[in-house]
Order: structure tokens, then sequence, then C-alpha cells
């Protein structure tokens, strides 16, 4: 009879520890919550990622500040960005002239709870067409050389000395 007691006794104890445990435990999956950004209102009670218990938080911030619920990473996995290929090189802006070219990329999926965010979508580049519709360019490019101011002079020489001229 006293086994029976004590094993109900404990069974009670357990019981009510569980009750509690699982009535003050909330998670974002509990709670429905996976917010964008920094949302002060997206929170919970529950255990941290410290595996403290508290107010947690559900949106991206709470990544970089530590302080998300501790399934956070499972109900709302990070989604990093995905961009297309880049398209071809645009021809120049203007024939004729030094300008720019361009290409660039679009966005497939725009990054979600803190995932990797989207790289730049356009590059430029420097080109010269050397005709236009109407054939060659009267003025034709040729590429500048820059110099320095001292370009042709050349740099003194200094004398080598002979073995003879070293002493010791």
């Amino acid at each position: 009879m006293t086994v029976w007691r004590s094993s109900s006794v404990t069974l009670a104890c357990l019981g009510v520890f569980l009750f509690l445990v699982s009535s003050c435990q909330s998670t974002c999956q509990e709670a429905g919550l996976c917010c964008i950004g920094r949302n002060p209102s997206c929170i919970s009670k529950g255990w941290r990622y410290d595996r403290s218990y508290g107010t947690c938080y559900c949106d991206q911030a709470c990544v970089s500040t530590l302080d998300c619920c501790h399934d956070y990473e499972a109900a709302c996995p990070a989604v990093s960005c995905v961009v297309s290929e880049w398209t071809q090189w645009s021809g120049c802006a203007e024939p004729c002239r030094a300008t720019v070219r361009r290409r660039s990329r679009t966005v497939l999926q725009e990054p979600l709870n803190a995932g990797t965010p989207c790289p730049h979508l356009e590059e430029h580049a420097g080109c010269a067409e050397y005709w236009s519709q109407h054939g060659h360019c009267h003025n034709s490019l040729v590429p500048a050389l820059i110099t320095t101011g001292g370009y042709g002079n050349a740099r003194k020489k200094r004398d080598i000395p002979d073995s003879s001229d070293i002493i010791g």
C-alpha cells in the first residue's frame, strides 16, 4: 500500500508539473507568429534560445538580438534571397562616345526570417563603340595614354664602384 501511495503522489506531482510547464510554455508555432523585420508586438511567453524563461520574440530581429522563442528556427525557417542569372550586357548607351553598358538580374525569392539578403541587381561597365548605324565614327576613339610630367626624362644613373675602389 505504501508503494502505491508514493507512486500516486509522484504521478500527481508529475502531472501538476507538466500542467504548469505546458500551460506556461508558448512557442512561435503555437502562437502562429512569424513577423517580418523588427516587430515588438510579435511576442510570446516561453523558453528562449538561452534556455531562460520569459518574453520571447518571433520576429526576424530576434536572430540578431538572441531573444527568439526556442522554436523560432523550426517555425520560421530562414529563406535566403534567390536571384536570376545575369542578362547579357547591353550595348553602349551612345555610339561614337565613351559611355557605359549595363546588365541586370531579378529577384526570384525575397529573403524571409533573417535569410541572406539579396546581392546587387545591376552592374555597369565602361565601353566605347567605334561605329554607328551609319558606319564608322568620324571622330575615332583612340585610347589615351596618360603619363606624368616627367615622362621621357630618364633617371640619372649612379656610378657603380669597381672592386678596386672598395677598401676593406
